[in-house]
């Protein structure tokens, strides 16, 4: 039963999140991996400031210690030595589950009370566009941006708006900031949603009561991804009626942190399957920064599009490699999988002219290995055998792909053999029609006469067998081939494979004796 509601409350969640109808608010425990902990970062305040004589248990402790050490140090020092705990140079995925799941899902307007700048790290190494917001002044001062970060107390690179200090929160509660504004608006039309935050969090007390007066004049649903749960910080969610979520009933027996970084796994995979809307921003249309693409996007879309419909499958991978990309060259294997996946699922023509049109004119062009672009010409070759196509894929658009022209007419027809070759060997049924493309394909590429012997007769036995299996009137490739040749011969234009082209035809006839 209670896995039931657990799931209930997951699919609820996805859905607010792939609408965009969600305002995420991010707490300590989506940086966790990066910044020390509260009792970490107390001891080294402790080495610096005396705080003996502060209660430990007094709700308040955090903010009178760094009460005391801005009175010691004074401001500039105080943004120093937060500097010094939370800033980082460099973004590691690994570290960053939660970061990149946000990223991943492309949230217009994100808030924090996390001081670090790991959020705008992670967005410049992936060459995303993001405004920081430390005060609504900050508004004026940024250019326009389809994402931006408010940073609800400010952080160390922003003094004056800094809210970390017992005074500091005095103020605040004394004075409603643009920022309280900004939230409200923003609240107008959308559900909030805290992610990483334990009862714990020395703020946590302080920020419920900042948005006590907002979240009673809205009728929306606020949720909260517990980092660590506990019947305090359940007690203190009923107060605000805050649907508390605690990652472990999904996944009972996980360590709090590693059952937080599943459940937003969870969440990022059905949030993107049920994600709707897709933008292509073409190579033709000016200027387009390059978009780096990361592991967890195309692991993700690996894992949500073998269940999925060819259409559903298509509008995710679409909108993951859409416009100007990079993609980790250690993934290179993985997308050129996920096409082949797609090319399976295609069931009619016009969906593996899709996949076809798409692959070829998006930057999955510049993936420079040809290995994977000859296998995923064979994909699209036994796909349209599945889907009884009659000429009417433009296999010449389809040679972009991978950073190749086009499909070297001199390599060709041992793609055609290899494909001949699976479809014999896995017992598929020969539809009636792709035959007679085969033989339109023939007549386009050069003689296998041109290959050396193994591949010259590898090429004619599977060809050829392929031919007498299907039993179709027409004349056979190989006849369509020599007639070809003679005609290359007299105009003196026939070129051979590059030697390349020969280790890796070879390599996939080994890989599949």
């Amino acid at each position: 039963m209670q896995e039931n509601s657990s799931e209930k409350q997951l699919d609820t969640l996805a859905r607010m999140v792939a609408n965009k109808k969600v305002i995420p608010f991010l707490g300590a425990g989506t940086s966790i991996e990066f910044n020390p902990s509260w009792d970490n970062l107390i001891k080294d305040m402790g080495s610096k400031v005396d705080l003996s004589h502060l209660n430990t248990q007094d709700t308040d402790y955090f903010l009178n210690a760094a009460q005391l050490f801005e009175n010691k140090f004074g401001r500039k020092g105080l943004c120093a030595f937060l500097r010094s705990q939370f800033q980082i140079s460099e973004f590691i995925d690994d570290k960053g589950t939660a970061d990149l799941m946000l990223m991943s899902n492309a949230f217009p307007i994100t808030y924090t009370t996390n001081f670090d700048n790991v959020y705008e790290t992670m967005m410049k190494k992936y060459n995303r566009d993001l405004n920081v917001i430390c005060s609504a002044n900050d508004f004026e001062k940024n250019t326009p941006s389809p994402k931006t970060l408010i940073k609800f107390h400010g952080d160390y690179n922003h003094p004056d708006n800094l809210i970390i200090t017992k005074n500091d929160y005095k103020h605040r509660m004394k004075v409603r900031s643009g920022l309280d504004i900004m939230l409200e608006s923003h609240l107008m039309t959308n559900n909030l949603l805290f992610i990483g935050y334990s009862f714990r969090d020395p703020d946590l007390q302080k920020i419920f009561l900042e948005l006590e007066n907002i979240l009673a004049k809205r009728s929306i649903s606020v949720y909260m991804i517990a980092f660590e749960y506990s019947d305090s910080l359940q007690r203190e969610c009923n107060k605000y009626a805050i649907t508390l979520i605690d990652p472990t009933k999904m996944f009972p027996g996980k360590h709090p942190k590693v059952a937080f970084q599943l459940y937003l796994q969870k969440l990022n995979d059905r949030s993107q399957r049920l994600f709707s809307s897709t933008q292509f921003h073409g190579l033709f249309y000016g200027s387009v920064p390059v978009k780096g693409v990361t592991n967890m996007e195309i692991e993700t879309l690996s894992r949500n599009i073998p269940n999925e419909t060819f259409d559903n499958a298509f509008s995710e991978f679409e909108h993951l490699y859409s416009g100007s990309i990079q993609i980790p060259k250690d993934r290179f294997k993985t997308v050129s999988e996920q096409i082949g996946i797609l090319c399976n699922k295609a069931v009619n023509s016009q969906q593996l002219q899709k996949i076809a049109t798409y692959v070829s004119y998006t930057y999955l062009t510049r993936i420079p290995d040809k290995e994977l672009m000859f296998n995923n010409m064979i994909d699209l070759l036994k796909g349209a055998n599945r889907n009884n196509i009659s000429g009417q894929i433009d296999f010449m658009s389809y040679g972009s792909v991978l950073n190749w022209e086009v499909p070297d007419p001199s390599v060709l027809i041992a793609i055609m053999a290899l494909t001949c070759s699976d479809i014999l060997k896995n017992n598929e049924l020969i539809l009636n029609h792709f035959p007679d493309y085969l033989v339109t394909l023939s007549e386009i590429a050069y003689p296998y006469c041109l290959l050396p012997n193994d591949l010259k007769e590898f090429t004619e036995k599977w060809l050829t067998k392929f031919h007498e299996s299907a039993h179709t009137p027409r004349d056979s490739p190989i006849y369509w081939q020599h007639h070809l040749f003679f005609e290359l011969h007299q105009n003196i234009r026939a070129r051979k494979p590059t030697d390349d082209d020969i280790s890796i035809l070879r390599k996939l006839i080994n890989q599949r004796k």
